[in-house]
Order: C-alpha cells, then structure tokens, then sequence
C-alpha cells in the first residue's frame, strides 16, 4: 500500500466498516498501478463498503478504467460493495462511456455512500449518479 500512496492516495477507515480510497490527480499508465494493488489490498481484508473517492481525479484514463473494472469483479466475488463518489463530469463520462458504471454505484461523496442507501449496480440503469444533498 505505501507504492499507492506516493502516487496521491490516501486512506480514511471510517466507522461501520467502511474504507475510503481518495486518489488524487491522474489515474493514467504510470500510476494506475498502484490504484489497482491499492483497491485489491483492501478488498482482501473485506470491508463492508469500499469507496473509491474520484472527487479530485482530473484524469481517469483507461488504465484506471482497466483497474476499477478488475476491482469490481473481485469485489463482487468477495461480497465487498464497491461505490466511487465523483462529481467529475470527466470521470463520469469515461464511466458511463466504457460500462464501467454498470458495475458499481456512483454517488456525489465518500459521507453519501456511508449515510445513504447507495442503489446496487446491474439494475438496468448506465449510471447511478446520486446528486447530494444540501
């Protein structure tokens, strides 16, 4: 996990079993990487929630797209609900655009996923994008 953390991520364990992993920056080829061995390190230890907070992400390549997917589908088979929390109209674009955002949830913050009840992915729509409150 220190690899991903030079890269501008950072770790928050909130209460109730959930993780936040907030990337900052680019997700691109040089530190899509690290993204990836950070999600997969903790899903192993199989929190509730993981969220990937997206929020200050200006790039999110396909390289990161290639990481999120991966991250879903272990995810998945590990019985870890994975949620991003964007606003980046960037981010989501490339989320809808390659189907990524069929596999997980979209809401507005990390305190969203936590406080509300975030819809489950593969309920038909492309994008779960919850628009927050306040």
């Amino acid at each position: 996990m220190g690899d991903a953390m030079s890269t501008g991520c950072s770790l928050t364990v909130r209460n109730g079993g959930v993780v936040v992993l907030s990337v900052v920056e680019e997700v691109d080829m040089a530190t899509a990487g690290a993204v990836r061995r950070a999600l997969h390190d903790l899903l192993d230890e199989r929190p509730d929630t993981l969220v990937l907070d997206l929020r200050r992400v200006a790039f999110f390549g396909s390289s990161g797209i290639s990481a999120l997917v991966g991250a879903a589908h272990r995810a998945d088979r590990l019985g870890v609900r994975l949620v991003v929390a964007t606003t980046r109209r960037g981010v989501l674009r490339a989320l809808e655009i390659t189907g990524a955002a069929d596999l997980v949830a979209v809401v507005a913050s990390p305190e969203q996923a936590v406080a509300s009840s975030v819809p489950e992915p593969r309920d038909g729509a492309r994008i779960r994008f919850t628009q927050g409150v306040g």
